[in-house]
């Protein structure tokens, strides 16, 4: 291989397949740019943008981590989906899209590599929800992927990875590196069970006031900074956001005993003041305990305080999200009721972080006593709850969760007990089979079956995982048309077309604005459709009725001309001739 073709294409944004090709999408390599040890790295989401930006098109960018990715759940479950559906509700004139960056196991120096390329596509803003992985995300301080403690050095390698000989070289690094682990130790990586979370971790003892810590946090703030001084000089909205993690129901993961008092000695006063019900004290003492932990995956409460202080020196708006959170705990103490381990959102806490950026970003509070609603109507179903629940099992079967060198042995010991649980295991087990193509055989099945309704969540979960598929909302439209809930069949399709002007959609719109007896509407729509398809007979009979019932005459008497060289169905003509002499008076 050649040194011009060595490293690939790892620009942030790509070109969407020539079926498509007016759009960009996030490249699905662009982690390699920061993962050199590791032989499986994070993947982006699928969404995509417009090329071309709109003159009325509204386009925010998201950041983060695995918590803004959605994790455990897959692209449907991303806070950004919910927020782009609330966000084009109220901005009914503009072309909203909300493009989400997020990935595990990254932090704030990935999000400020991707700056440039995000400001080249003219934002209108920016959100970030980061803070967890700054020690141990790609190029962290506490990382396996470090390169150095240095800012500099890690600018410098971010500079270098543009020229081809720098991958060329990394690439022969890594390699020695790991023919040396195999010399020495028989193997090249640890247990191929392991979670990512788990091979990213290089220094798992970081007290407070050490230099790692000092460094991790003056990491934060200057990236941080700079990514608020460049979306500035562009005159692009930034709003960021304090991040939040299981207090209560999350011990810490490594305490000192050389401490005192410990993280463990802090959780255990905070569990002694709940008992007493004394919540204020018991909220603080769970954070000291967190903040003492040493292995850092939960931010420490400094993180937060460097987002708010620079929210009010650049004047960014900061989105209160851990008022937010206790808010909605029992007691004000944030566990399992929002979390699913130690920070990772449940699926109501993925809707309270959409709400809460909403209410930042219109200045305004909303109510989220409507989210169970949301919930029962969001794209989301059985499947998605095992497959997180799996992923979750998965994660805290291995360390930190257990202690030890202990492999993690839960796939290899797990039997699924119906064919839900089997999906979701073959999602998580065969890199080959995906959850899209999970979401698809379920609906396939629910079908044969009967059980439209079921069959309709699973569609639903794949638009909202894939928004610019277009067969998906055709499929799940099939369905609602064939409950006979023509309205919601409509609202799905139109859906559809802000993605693409398919002949399914527009031929359906169409026919259902006949039902509706809005016959104007359906001549647009019809009229469109005929141009994909020139020869549909049932198109050209409902706009032939439709120029009848509009009482156009002459576009009706030369669509009729068109019916009768076309269609193979006599029951159309004879429709038509109905229709021509209820209206019209013509007789044949």
């Amino acid at each position: 291989m050649s040194l011009l073709d060595y490293s690939g294409n790892k620009d942030l944004f790509i070109n969407t397949p020539e079926s498509n090709n007016k759009y960009y999408r996030i490249n699905p390599d662009v982690a390699k740019r920061y993962f050199v040890n590791q032989t499986t790295v994070p993947t982006p989401s699928f969404d995509v943008f417009l090329k071309q930006k709109p003159k009325n098109g509204y386009r925010v960018f998201v950041l983060g981590g695995s918590s803004a990715a959605g994790f455990p759940y897959g692209n449907n479950m991303m806070f950004s989906r919910i927020l782009e559906k609330d966000l084009q509700k109220r901005l009914t004139d503009k072309k909203v899209e909300v493009i989400n960056l997020a990935m595990s196991a990254i932090n704030s120096i990935t999000l400020l590599d991707f700056m440039d390329e995000i400001l080249e596509h003219d934002p209108d803003q920016i959100l970030i929800y980061a803070g967890h992985n700054e020690y141990y995300g790609a190029l962290g301080v506490g990382s396996n992927e470090s390169i150095g403690n240095k800012r500099w050095i890690v600018s410098a390698y971010l500079s270098f990875r543009n020229f081809q000989t720098f991958d060329f070289l990394k690439d022969i690094i890594t390699k020695t590196k790991n023919a040396f682990l195999k010399l020495f130790t028989g193997s090249t990586q640890k247990d191929p069970n392991e979670t990512l979370m788990s091979r990213i971790v290089a220094e798992q003892v970081i007290p407070e006031g050490s230099e790692l810590f000092d460094l991790g946090n003056k990491q934060f703030e200057e990236n941080l900074k700079e990514i608020i001084v460049k979306a500035q000089k562009a005159n692009v909205d930034i709003i960021l956001s304090e991040v939040v993690s299981n207090l209560k129901g999350q011990a810490p993961f490594i305490s000192l005993d050389s401490e005192s008092p410990s993280a463990d000695d802090f959780y255990a006063k905070a569990v002694q003041f709940e008992t007493k019900e004394e919540w204020a004290k018991a909220r603080e003492s769970y954070i000291l305990a967190k903040d003492k932990d040493v292995l850092r995956f939960r931010a420490h409460t400094k993180l937060n305080l460097i987002i708010n202080k620079l929210g009010n020196e650049f004047q960014v708006p900061v989105v209160p999200m851990q008022k937010v959170f206790e808010a909605n705990s029992p007691n004000g103490l944030m566990g399992h009721n929002l979390f699913l381990e130690h920070l990772h959102p449940n699926i109501k806490g993925y809707f309270i972080i959409s709400n809460a950026f909403l209410s930042t970003m219109f200045k305004s509070n909303f109510s989220i006593e409507d989210i169970s609603l949301k919930i029962k109507n969001w794209g989301i179903s059985e499947l998605d709850s095992v497959y997180g629940n799996l992923s979750v099992k998965s994660l805290k079967a291995g360390w930190p969760f257990k202690k030890g060198d202990l492999l993690n042995t839960f796939f290899d010991n797990y039997k699924p007990e119906n064919e839900i649980e089997q999906l979701a295991f073959n999602v998580l087990t065969n890199p080959d089979f995906n959850l899209q193509t999970a979401h698809l055989q379920l609906a396939s099945k629910y079908e044969e079956q009967g059980k439209l309704n079921k069959a309709f969540k699973e569609y639903q979960a794949l638009i909202n995982t894939i928004p610019n598929e277009i067969s998906f909302y055709n499929k799940a439209a099939t369905i609602k048309l064939k409950q006979k809930e023509f309205l919601e069949a409509r609202s799905i399709l139109k859906e559809s077309l802000r993605y693409k002007r398919g002949l399914y959609a527009l031929k359906w719109i169409g026919q259902i604005a006949i039902m509706q007896k809005q016959f104007n509407q359906a001549i647009r729509h019809l009229t469109e459709a005929l141009k994909l398809d020139s020869n549909d007979e049932q198109i050209i009979f409902n706009l032939c009725r439709s120029y009848y019932f509009v009482k156009d005459f002459k576009n009706a008497e030369n669509t009729f001309q068109r019916l009768k060289k076309t269609t193979t169905n006599p029951e159309y003509v004879s429709n038509i001739e109905r229709i021509r002499e209820r209206l019209v008076g013509f007789k044949n």
